[in-house]
């Protein structure tokens, strides 16, 4: 009876819950009562960036929009900052070059209101604020960071005890948490790791991200302001999955051994490794990964790529690799499908980087060492060309008077810009970098010629010759497979 009852209270505490919209799952626990306040506060006649704020970019703009003025902002994550390069040479300054030069007689002011780690139910509140500040457009670029905290706790999931996976799945658990951390002064102090995703909860996210994009658009909508959605690009090809692998290290050593000495007549050798350990492992991340390394391989040599399209293969197993990553850290497929079909549903406008970027890898199959920092942040020729996507979003949209040609000129007039950036700016720009690869993302090797390059640059520079021992230190000590 008392059981019965308390079922009952806890379907009735759901229902009123679910009917103000509280604790909804997918929502951060950390979320729950931890309000920073807005991005922007007004202070006279401008607004300019919370103090409290810590994940965006110091700025400001007018608080009335001045006339013959487009005013633009920016939402999303660290690419929608421009990380690593921000105000230098990121996709507000970027943006403003091409706008300018297509209608020179209309200002363009462009806000940055990118979120470092914010995921598309976190920008939903950025883009709500955005809303009240007069602008003829807001660019959403959202997708790689999903999956960097537990949003939903799933029958699958590793780690997790039983009772927890029962209780967590209800709002009324999720809100007396939040409590219980909020009271002890521990909500939003927590750090955020990805984890070891499930398929249910691969499935959930996606979901939740399409319906989190659906009313933004919505929003969007209903104060007639233009949208643009972009299809963010990441780096498939040179970029390991993030997560652990199911092939013992002593295996995947082996083969990724063979693979760096290989030529001609040992590449047989190493695919046929390869096929071993997928009979033992099946679909694993880690094995597409390496079956996309020795298919880029193959394309090398001449006469193997007149039999079959190594290309080809290598871009199917990069993209298979990237989507089954246990920690994910960039838009997978199903997000990118789902992004699109908000576009289309909603007569969003879509800039299809994602598709801007494989058309530059089909024609230079080694391009991804100069389109990308690390794992989905661009290097500067690849924010011109994820910038490029914008601009023709924003040209569809009547935002931009698009004249052919206009992207040679941008192109030019963006060479022009980037040749007058002190070096210093750039020595901070790696630096920055090679902290994010090298330590963040635990991976030495890589990020230590960022910051070699950083003290290049910048001999002077305050943290640079200490990262750069740290790293060195941690490259001798790291096992680690080429290619990531």
């Amino acid at each position: 009876m008392a059981l019965a009852m308390g079922v009952g209270v806890l379907v009735l505490i759901e229902i009123i819950l679910a009917a103000l919209g509280v604790a909804s799952p997918g929502t951060p626990i950390r979320k729950l009562f931890l309000r920073p306040g807005p991005v922007f506060i007004q202070k006279g006649k401008i607004f300019e960036t919370n103090p409290e704020q810590l994940f965006f970019m110091r700025q400001s703009f007018a608080a009335k929009k001045p006339p013959r003025t487009t005013r633009i902002f920016i939402v999303g994550g660290s690419t929608a900052m421009g990380f690593p390069m921000e105000s230098a040479f990121g996709p507000a300054s970027l943006i403003k070059i091409g706008l300018d030069a297509a209608d020179p007689g209309v200002g363009h002011e462009i806000v940055n209101a990118g979120g470092f780690a914010y995921a598309a139910c976190e920008i939903l509140e950025v883009v709500e604020e955005a809303l009240d500040h007069e602008p003829d457009a807001i660019i959403v670029m959202t997708g790689h960071n999903e999956f960097l905290e537990r949003r939903f706790t799933t029958w699958d999931a590793e780690g997790v005890g039983a009772a927890e996976k029962i209780l967590a799945m209800t709002r009324t658990y999720r809100l007396l948490r939040g409590l219980f951390r909020w009271s002890r002064g521990t909500l939003g102090k927590e750090k955020v790791y990805p984890h070891v995703v499930t398929e249910r909860e691969r499935q959930l996210v996606a979901k939740s991200f399409e319906k989190d994009l659906t009313r933004i658009a919505q929003a969007c909508g209903e104060k007639g302001v233009v949208m643009i959605l972009a299809a963010l690009p990441s780096n498939s090809f040179d970029y390991r999955p993030h997560g652990p692998s199911r092939v013992p290290w002593d295996e995947a050593r082996t083969i990724d051994a063979e693979l760096i000495k290989a030529s001609g007549p040992e590449l047989d050798e190493v695919g046929e490794g390869i096929e071993r350990l997928k009979a033992r492992y099946g679909n694993d991340a880690w094995l597409s990964f390496e079956a996309g390394s020795f298919y880029m391989k193959m394309d090398g040599i001449g006469e193997a790529a007149r039999d079959e399209d190594y290309y080809s293969l290598a871009r199917t197993s990069f993209l298979r690799a990237r989507d089954r990553d246990p920690m994910p850290v960039r838009a997978t497929s199903d997000l990118i499908r789902a992004l699109r079909r908000v576009a289309e549903r909603k007569g969003v406008f879509l800039a299809d980087a994602e598709k801007s970027f494989q058309t530059e890898r089909d024609k230079d199959h080694g391009a991804e060492e100069r389109l990308f920092f690390d794992h989905c942040h661009p290097s500067p020729e690849g924010e011109v060309i994820l910038i490029k996507s914008l601009i023709g979003a924003m040209g569809e949209s009547g935002l931009a008077d698009l004249k052919p040609g206009w992207d040679k000129i941008y192109e030019d007039r963006v060479n022009s810009y980037r040749s007058t950036i002190p070096d210093k700016v750039w020595a901070e720009t790696y630096y920055r970098i090679a902290v994010e690869t090298g330590l963040y993302m635990e991976r030495p090797h890589r990020g230590l010629p960022y910051a070699r390059k950083a003290a290049e640059l910048d001999p002077a520079h305050p943290k640079a010759s200490r990262l750069i021992k740290r790293l060195e230190a941690d490259s001798a000590i790291t096992p680690y497979m080429t290619g990531d």
